[in-house]
């Protein structure tokens, strides 16, 4: 599981980035999220969260995590030479500074009293991962054909599933269980009962694929997830992660609207991957368009930025927007 970036030589890890949002059904969007490296793309953070406390509740509270986590961040990793040995106090001041703001909003705007919001923070350092999380927005790699979750999971659920593997609950039960979405852990300007923080770093492979993502995704099982990205594994690295990211959103979207949920959420995710990088070499924007819309229309936001060449990535999205390559499954 250990890489050794010594042997990179005169290259080093670069990371290229896709963001998806989508709206779904919902009169409004209650999650946020934000990227944000360095022009080497060597290093840099990507931020996500799923706000809850409905319209002029939810939508504050994760753009104001979201923007606080950002200015916590922006400045020390781009700036800061000892950034690495200092990235879990730079984590814990995140968290902590943006629940002290859902604090202040909600003591001073009527109708944010009970909002709330998940967070997951990823910091990419140097073929490193750093994370931390509070709710039960996920964290998943993708190594080795299969789909991990790396961060703890503060809802009802894993409570739930130990009750199924006791004999406590039967399977159908523990997969319906009325409470298994109930939060344990959230920020909301009040004391954070569980933050799940990744201190000593995790080491990354190229071509890993990460998955930070908002509970949207949840509507597509694990095993869909993998044959996705298995399928897409063939093309060129700027290409597919652009790819993935639509086509995950797509069928997540497709999955909600043909459930029995009379209202389909919305969805969420940045994907990750790494790749080695001759030392020196600057990354450029991608792709920041609309390019697919969901079953009913809606638009699937999305946002590329890639360290290799755009021409590849930008040949497959078209590919997919022709429909050459399809994204119902």
């Amino acid at each position: 599981m250990q890489s050794d970036g010594s042997a990179m030589g005169a290259h080093k890890m670069c990371f290229d980035v896709a963001s998806v949002l989508w709206q779904g059904a919902r009169p409004y969007q209650e999650d946020s999220l934000l990227q944000d490296f360095v022009d080497d793309g060597a290093r840099g953070y990507v931020v996500l969260a799923d706000g809850m406390g409905g319209h002029a509740a939810g939508d504050v509270a994760s753009g104001l995590a979201v923007q606080t986590v950002s200015r916590s961040l922006g400045q020390a990793i781009h700036e800061g030479e000892d950034f690495e040995t200092n990235i879990a106090a730079h984590l814990r001041a995140a968290v902590r500074r943006a629940n002290r703001a859902l604090a202040d909003e909600a003591g001073g705007a009527s109708g944010t009293a009970r909002m709330g919001t998940t967070l997951i923070t990823a910091i990419l350092c140097d073929a490193r991962l750093y994370w931390t999380s509070v709710g039960d927005s996920p964290l998943y790699l993708w190594r080795d054909g299969r789909l991990r979750l790396l961060n703890e999971d503060h809802s009802m659920a894993p409570v739930i599933d130990r009750m199924v593997e006791q004999g406590e609950l039967s399977a159908e039960a523990g997969r319906n269980h009325p409470d298994r979405n109930a939060l344990t852990s959230v920020l909301s300007g009040t004391e954070v009962a569980r933050i799940d923080l990744s201190a000593d770093g995790f080491d990354l492979r190229p071509d890993d694929v990460l998955i930070v993502a908002s509970d949207g995704l949840q509507f597509l099982d694990l095993s869909r997830i993998e044959c996705i990205l298995a399928e897409m594994a063939p093309h060129a690295p700027s290409a597919r992660i652009p790819a993935i990211a639509l086509v995950l959103a797509a069928q997540a979207a497709q999955a909600q609207d043909g459930g029995a949920r009379a209202v389909c959420s919305e969805g969420t995710f940045q994907l990750v991957e790494g790749q080695v990088c001759q030392v020196g070499a600057t990354g450029r924007s991608g792709f920041d368009t609309s390019l697919l819309t969901d079953a009913n229309g809606r638009p699937i936001q999305h946002t590329y930025r890639s360290f290799e060449q755009a021409g590849a990535g930008a040949a497959l999205l078209q590919a997919l927007d022709n429909g050459d390559i399809t994204a119902d499954g």
